[in-house]
């Protein structure tokens, strides 16, 4: 049985990606600042892991690639190499960037799994690191790149597989706007209901 909130309806914008929703209103907050990363190697429809503890590259390499059209898929650090193959081939994934610590790890799930490209944080011999992938003025940036909110897939989020194999869930640029508008209703957190 559905049930109708006892809240207005929450309007949810239908024609922008989700990194243009989360920076629209940036030039309000003009004291703080945001780097968004380019990636000149990776196109739109590819499928980046991002295989790294957070820490202030995440969310850099997060809404650089989402800005690009790039499907991003999160793995936990903690997963050993069986885990990590597993969801990276799962996920179809083409590119991936982890750090030294978990550098083993990555290399022998994507030998096992045929990844185009693995990059670094930090200097790794062999690799191309973050900072060679962000060594740009911003003009090499594409200013509009052609996402269809309701319909490319911005994330794929795993389970943590506590009753089987970890299961992959596709949320779109438009399911992240929904939350996000749903969330920021005064009405979200009311727990006097």
């Amino acid at each position: 049985m559905a049930f109708r909130s006892k809240y207005g309806d929450v309007p949810i914008p239908e024609n922008l990606s989700w990194p243009q929703f989360v920076f629209q209103n940036f030039d309000i907050y003009g004291d703080n600042k945001a780097v968004v990363s380019y990636v000149p190697r990776l196109k739109q429809g590819d499928v980046l892991a991002i295989y790294l503890p957070n820490g202030i590259h995440y969310p850099v390499v997060y809404y650089g690639s989402l800005f690009l059209g790039i499907t991003i898929t999160t793995i936990n650090p903690y997963y050993g190499v069986q885990e990590l193959a597993y969801q990276l081939r799962d996920a179809g994934v083409t590119y991936l960037i982890t750090d030294r610590e978990h550098l083993g790890n990555a290399q022998r799930a994507a030998l096992q799994v045929g990844i185009v490209g693995t990059f670094t944080i930090g200097k790794v011999k062999g690799f191309v690191s973050f900072d060679e992938l962000v060594q740009d003025d911003g003009s090499r940036f594409p200013r509009n790149t052609n996402v269809c909110p309701k319909e490319d897939v911005a994330v794929l989020l795993y389970s943590s597989g506590t009753t089987g194999l970890p299961k992959g869930c596709m949320l779109t640029h438009y399911n992240l706007i929904a939350l996000a508008c749903i969330m920021g209703q005064d009405s979200f957190f009311n727990v006097n209901l």
